[in-house]
C-alpha cells in the first residue's frame, strides 16, 4: 500500500509505463513549493501526488519542518501520510527511511544552544529550539504562535531559564523569527560570523533564520534516506524553492526549482517549473513521473 494516500478519492490517469519511468522517488519541499502562499496544498497538486503514489513512485517530504508539522500541512490538501512513509525533516536532521524507520541523527553543540537562547532573552528576539517532533522556547510570543498556527509547527513549550533549556533533551535545530529586514541585516550576519566552522546557518523563508549542526542539510538527509531504502539518488526527483534546497538538488538525479525561487537558487536546479501558486509541483510530476 502507498504511504502517501488521498483522504478522498481522486480521478487521475498516468500515461507513463512503469518501465519507462526514470524516477523511483520524489523528494518535495513544503513552504514555497508544495504549499501555496496560503500554506495549503491545492486540489490539483493533491491529485497529481495521489497519481504519482498510485503509480508506484514513493513520495518523501523534504522540509525544515518537524515531522508532525509536515504531515499536518499536507492534510490541507486532503492527503494523509502514513507512519511508514519516508521523509526528511528539520533540514535533514530527522530522517525516516524504509518503513518509516527513524535513522540516526545529529544535535547542536550545547554551547551554541546556550549562546542563542541567552542572546534571544537579552534582546527580545523570538527563538524556538526543535528537539525532534517537539519544540521549546523561553517566551511565547506572536511570532512563535504564527509558527504554530500558519506554518503548522509544534507549539513550543515555555521553559523558565537557559539552564532549563540546557537540561532538556538535546536541541537539533534553532529557529529565529523576525521581520525580514532584521533577519537579513542583523541576525544572519551576526550568527554566520559567530558560528563559522561550528554550525550551519540557513534560511527557508525570509522571516526565519535557522541554525543547524555543521554539515547538516536536506541533501545529506536525502543521501542517508536513499541509502537506507536501497534507491539510487540518480532516480530521485527533487522539487524545491529555497536556499536550503540547494544541497537537495545536488544529490538528486533530476531537480526542479519553482519559478518563485531566487535566481541564485534557480542556478542550482536542472529545470524551472511554475510557481507554488501556479501548481509548479504538478508541472514537475507531469514532466518526469506521470
Amino acid at each position: 500500500a502507498s504511504s502517501f494516500v488521498p483522504n478522498r478519492m481522486f480521478a487521475f490517469t498516468s500515461t507513463r509505463a512503469n518501465q519507462d519511468r526514470a524516477v523511483d522517488l520524489v523528494a518535495v519541499d513544503l513552504d514555497g513549493t508544495l504549499l501555496n502562499s496560503s500554506s495549503r496544498v491545492s486540489t490539483s497538486t493533491a491529485k497529481a501526488l495521489a497519481a504519482a503514489a498510485a503509480s508506484g513512485v514513493r513520495i518523501a517530504l523534504a522540509t525544515g519542518k518537524a515531522r508532525p508539522a509536515a504531515h499536518n500541512a499536507v492534510r490541507t490538501g486532503s492527503l494523509a501520510v502514513s507512519r511508514g512513509a519516508p521523509g526528511i525533516f528539520l533540514q535533514g536532521l530527522v530522517v525516516h527511511g524504509f518503513g518509516g524507520k527513524l535513522l540516526p541523527g545529529e544535535y547542536l553543540p550545547s554551547g551554541v544552544v546556550q549562546r542563542a537562547f541567552s542572546f534571544a532573552k537579552e534582546n527580545g528576539v523570538s527563538l524556538s529550539g526543535f528537539l525532534g517532533d517537539t519544540a521549546i522556547c523561553l517566551q511565547m510570543d506572536s511570532n512563535l504562535r504564527e509558527l504554530h498556527e500558519r506554518y503548522h509547527e509544534p507549539l513550543a513549550v515555555e521553559l523558565h531559564s537557559v539552564e532549563e533549556v540546557l537540561a532538556a533533551p538535546p536541541v537539533k535545530k534553532l529557529l529565529f523569527m523576525a521581520d525580514p529586514a532584521i533577519v537579513t541585516q542583523e541576525l544572519r550576519p551576526r550568527w554566520e560570523h559567530a558560528l563559522a566552522g561550528v554550525a550551519e546557518v540557513t534560511q527557508a523563508v525570509p522571516t526565519m533564520l535557522e541554525i543547524l549542526p555543521l554539515g547538516a542539510s536536506k541533501g545529506k538527509g536525502l543521501h542517508q534516506m536513499a541509502d537506507h531504502m536501497g534507491i539510487s539518488t540518480k532516480r530521485i526527483l527533487a522539487i524545491g524553492d529555497g536556499e536550503n534546497d540547494i544541497e537537495l538538488f545536488g544529490e538528486a538525479g533530476i531537480s526542479c526549482v519553482m519559478s518563485n525561487a531566487s535566481d541564485h537558487v534557480k542556478s542550482f536546479a536542472d529545470h524551472v517549473v511554475a510557481s507554488n501558486d501556479e501548481d509548479g509541483v504538478v508541472e514537475a510530476l507531469e514532466r518526469f513521473v506521470l
